[in-house]
């Protein structure tokens, strides 16, 4: 465990905002008008200036932190893997209308942490670009003829009734052979409306509701 030293900003400003609700809890003038908000400010101020602190202590290595400062909260291991589930997604992709929808704070520590990303891995070797294509997915065997044919996919081998035990797949794009369990996109519109140069908003259903 090495020493922690705290955040030098963000420790000064919980201490400067500390003397000021000291300041406005004993040191007041009763007949100042204003020494209610005074108060309220200095208490709103401290809060924000404690919480900013504990942001920028989570943020240093675990040997840096104090002793026992995640202690009770420890850090979910493989959480990125465990969000993606069983979907073999190798990409994740959110509209950026639902991202400037969020509310501000939430953008703030979202681009933040964005930040970190970038810079952490900033050495490694990525594409200049990425296709995004909106769409819908479907297994194979359940497919029409039209559909098959908007998601590349050739198929022989099918009976009257369509797929049967015969019917094989063969995706166009790379050649791979496929089954009827095999998924097929099928591109398609975005339901979900164009950023417009940050304009467009989607107002968020906080905790859950319908």
């Amino acid at each position: 465990m090495g020493i922690y030293h705290p955040p030098v900003n963000e420790h000064e400003t919980v201490v400067s905002t500390a003397l000021h609700v000291v300041a406005a809890t004993h040191y007041s003038r009763a007949d100042d008008p204003h020494e209610d908000a005074a108060y309220e400010y200095s208490v709103e101020q401290l809060a924000l200036a404690a919480r900013a602190l504990a942001e920028a202590v989570d943020r240093k290595p675990a040997d840096e932190q104090p002793i026992g400062w995640t202690k009770g909260r420890e850090i979910e291991q493989d959480a990125i893997h465990k969000h993606f589930g069983l979907s073999y997604a190798n990409y994740l992709v959110i509209p950026r209308t639902l991202l400037q929808s969020m509310p501000q704070e939430w953008q703030h520590q979202f681009v933040a942490l964005l930040k970190v990303l970038e810079e952490a891995f900033a050495h490694v070797p990525q594409a200049d670009v990425y296709d995004v294509t909106a769409g819908t997915e479907n297994l194979l065997r359940d497919m029409t003829e039209s559909q098959l044919y908007a998601a590349c996919v050739e198929v022989t081998g099918d009976d009257e009734m369509g797929h049967g035990p015969n019917t094989a797949y063969r995706r166009l794009s790379d050649g791979e052979e496929l089954d009827g369990d095999s998924y097929g996109f099928m591109p398609g519109e975005d339901p979900v409306p164009h950023y417009n140069r940050g304009r467009t908003r989607i107002e968020p259903r906080l905790g859950g509701g319908e």
